[in-house]
């Protein structure tokens, strides 16, 4: 089930906080509302005449209604998006499914029979005036944002930036170059990039923002975008150039800033395979990891550190490759003196390849190299 996926990508986004009850309620919401009968959704529809802040069924409607499986003209289904979207930001600018990623409460101005750009206005003047009434909330700042950054991604960009929050705000840039103007409602993958887009203003400017930036988070934030949203779009032949190199670039900056940096692990920027999604990156435990584990070189005692009397752990990020190689090693704690040696060793490592359905994948975990005198 896409929602399935969905929620896996949760995990890893960068989104308003919620209790982790909430967001478990509203996948399951979400889940029945994709898998619902038009009976039943007529049926709902007319429980919430009698009982109109039932959120619970409004969340199994707009996922019944983003499936495209509503009965009725598109008309009628964009009519009963933008009734019960308006009522979600008007009464629950703050409910759990903004924090889910999917894009069941967007609204588009392209991208097929759903498209309302009148409709995106309409709702986004509500969220503006409901920061307008709750100027210090952060929550419903980050949840317009959600709501605009692919259809105004000016509006975001303002937002993010009073927030401070620039790793989402180097994902809003990414977006812009990649000119992506329409993502899937349920699964919440780019679906739809246009070149006026990527050559339009914002989009030059957010080039310009990201090429002299030197704040890591930013930068990392944008390659793990244009990596997993231009990897989608180039794959569905959707995106007509190579993205990769500026992705490579933003994180050898955001690497050289902050080698810790978790974009810098997060992403492999590589063109995909047309018809194939891109390989996925998934994070294990140090423990599953030592299992796959063929071959181990022990670090070397620096001299220094050993007269010192510096000993200790030296806890390493690493992402191993598809052949079971390490290939990228970046220090989280342990003592400063003892790093180098660890990370030297460590990335001659060797581990078996991780399949996920008979197809190898990237793998991103944490080992430990161990100093004692």
């Amino acid at each position: 089930m896409l929602f399935a996926r969905c929620f896996l990508i949760f995990l890893f986004a960068t989104f308003a906080a919620a209790s982790t009850t909430d967001v478990s309620r509203t996948f399951a919401l979400l889940k029945e509302g994709e898998q619902m009968s038009p009976a039943s959704a007529e049926d709902i529809e007319t429980k919430l005449v009698r009982k109109p802040d039932d959120l619970d069924n409004r969340i199994r409607l707009l996922a019944f209604y983003a499936s495209q499986r509503g009965s009725g003209t598109p008309e009628n289904v964009r009519s009963a998006r933008l009734r019960h979207i308006t009522w979600l930001v008007e009464r629950e600018p703050k409910a759990a499914v903004f924090n889910v990623a999917t894009r069941v409460y967007a609204l588009q101005s392209v991208g097929g029979a759903l498209a309302d750009p009148a409709g995106f206005q309409a709702v986004k003047e509500i969220w503006l005036s409901q920061i307008r009434a709750n100027p210090s909330d952060k929550e419903i700042k980050e949840n317009a944002a959600t709501f605009t950054e692919i259809q105004d991604p000016e509006t975001a960009e303002n937002l993010l930036t009073e927030l401070g929050n620039t790793r989402w705000l180097g994902q809003v840039y990414a977006k812009a170059i990649l000119g992506i103007v329409a993502s899937d409602y349920i699964s919440s993958d780019p679906i739809l990039a246009d070149e006026s887009r990527r050559n339009a203003a914002f989009a030059k400017r957010a080039l310009a923002q990201l090429e002299s930036s030197q704040d890591a988070r930013m930068l990392g934030g944008a390659a793990f975008t244009l990596c997993r949203d231009g990897g989608i779009l180039y794959a569905g032949d959707k995106l007509n150039f190579d993205y990769t190199p500026l992705a490579k670039q933003l994180l050898a900056r955001a690497e050289s800033i902050d080698p810790a940096n978790a974009d810098v692990f997060s992403v492999v920027p590589e063109l995909p395979k047309k018809g194939e999604r891109p390989t996925p990156i998934v994070r294990i435990g140090g423990n599953f990891a030592d299992k796959n584990l063929r071959s181990r070189v022990s670090p070397s005692y620096p001299p220094q550190a050993r007269a010192a009397g510096v000993q200790g752990d030296v806890l390493v990020n690493i992402l191993i490759g598809l052949d079971g190689h390490v290939i990228r090693v970046a220090p989280v704690s342990g003592p400063n003196e003892l790093r180098d040696a660890a990370i030297s060793a460590i990335k001659e490592w060797t581990y078996s390849p991780t399949l996920i359905n008979g197809r190898a994948v990237y793998v991103i975990t944490q080992v430990v190299a161990h100093f004692r005198l």
